[in-house]
């Protein structure tokens, strides 16, 4: 039997309203997803969010932040919990 990735109905719900205030949070839209690192610490921040209070898997949580395969975004996890930066300084883009 498929893994089932796709959240269910009440999960969708709490998952889309958890995203949503996670954008205004940081004054980001939908289109800044795709625009910004993987690995951008606020991306980074947001998945744990979504991984700690929903249980949507990896696979999907990747998908939904644009930030590459599960197996990155489960690295720059374990990096965010050891204290490390997802991305040195200097790998950063100048925002404009």
């Amino acid at each position: 039997m498929p893994r089932r990735e796709e959240p269910r109905a009440p999960a969708a719900g709490s998952t889309h309203r958890l995203v949503v205030e996670g954008l205004k949070r940081m004054g980001w839209s939908e289109a800044d997803l795709g625009a910004r690192r993987e690995g951008e610490r606020g991306k980074v921040q947001l998945a744990g969010e979504l991984r700690s209070k929903t249980t949507m898997p990896l696979a999907w949580i990747a998908r939904r932040l644009n930030m590459g395969s599960q197996g990155h975004l489960a690295r720059l996890l374990r990096q965010r919990g050891s204290g490390r930066l997802a991305a040195p300084a200097d790998q950063r883009l100048l925002e404009i």
